[in-house]
């Protein structure tokens, strides 16, 4: 089961929330494997047209239940994926320049 809305409440600036519901049952023993909600908060902000900065944020159940470092890996994967949007941007950003 997916679902999600998506806001726009800037030309610069849209949000996305998505959520995802995932539940494995085995056939052999008819117990259900994993049952998990994963829900997901996506949002970019356009400085320019080569330069923006995206971060993405997610929850997962599973690793909540079973993991403690779940925020530190969030943490890590939010820090990651906006660096990666920084640098990305500033290349696109000096090549057209070039």
């Amino acid at each position: 089961m997916d679902g999600g809305i998506t806001v726009q409440p800037t030309t610069a600036l849209s949000a996305t929330l998505s959520f995802t519901k995932e539940k494995l049952r085995r056939y052999d023993t008819g117990l259900i494997a994993f049952d998990e909600n994963i829900v997901s908060l996506k949002s970019t902000y356009q400085f320019s047209r080569f330069l923006f900065a995206r971060g993405r944020v997610d929850f997962d159940s599973r690793e909540v239940r079973s993991d403690i470092g779940s925020l530190q890996k969030l943490m890590i994967g939010f820090f990651a994926t906006t660096l990666g949007s920084i640098i990305a941007g500033v290349v696109l950003l000096f090549l057209s320049h070039h």
